[in-house]
């Protein structure tokens, strides 16, 4: 098996971050090289409320908790997220807590080797633009597309009337979703990953998909 080099490992990895979604393999090259590679056991806080930085963290591999301090409910981010891009771009202080929930690999980028790489790719800038008008009006993307989800379970089980198993009628497709919800194929894979950590979605032992309506049940209220 030939053995990557640095420079095909940097464009693998940040190649699934979805800064980088569909960003040219070049300038992800260049963004990874820049890149300070960082390795943290669980519990590793990354980042305090308050704090001023001028980087931000791409989670290549494991997951996050962010606690916020304003009241909302905290957030977990999966691999292929980007952490505290908001605090970075506008120098502002940090308003969460985010700790590394299992062991997690991160790419730390700079807010200058971001702004060098925007102004040569429209590709980042919009993608940029995207992920900090999400998060500057308070909606998390995930979150909003879990919850959709969510909804549309509720909804292939004839709705929510009480605890127990519920079989789907048929298998989860995520290209038929991604079009019923008017988002990417990939985002819904990612999205029913996560329920199926939350144990919302399983799986039978001959491979049917169901419903636990208890944690649907406890999700939507």
């Amino acid at each position: 098996m030939k053995k990557r080099t640095l420079i095909e490992l940097a464009e693998h990895t940040l190649g699934g971050i979805d800064l980088c979604a569909g960003v040219a393999t070049d300038t992800v090259i260049a963004l990874g090289n820049k890149a300070w590679w960082r390795r943290f056991p669980p519990g590793r806080v990354l980042m305090r409320p308050g704090e001023v930085r001028t980087s931000f963290f791409a989670l290549v591999h494991g997951s996050t908790r962010l606690q916020y301090h304003d009241g909302r409910r905290p957030v977990v981010a999966e691999a292929g997220e980007t952490l505290g891009l908001q605090t970075a771009f506008f120098d502002g202080p940090a308003w969460a807590t985010i700790r590394t929930t299992t062991p997690a690999l991160v790419a730390e980028i700079a807010r200058l080797d971001l702004l060098d790489a925007m102004a040569r790719s429209p590709a980042l800038a919009t993608n940029v633009g995207r992920l900090l008008a999400a998060r500057t009006y308070g909606v998390d993307p995930r979150e909003r597309l879990d919850v959709q989800i969510l909804e549309a379970l509720a909804r292939a089980v004839n709705g929510v009337t009480g605890g127990g198993e519920a079989p789907l009628p048929a298998p989860i497709d995520p290209a038929v979703w991604a079009t019923l919800l008017g988002v990417d194929k990939s985002d819904v894979e990612r999205a029913l990953a996560r329920l199926e950590r939350h144990r919302i979605v399983r799986h039978s032992a001959t491979g049917v998909p169901y419903v636990d309506l208890d944690r649907l049940s406890e999700r939507l209220r």
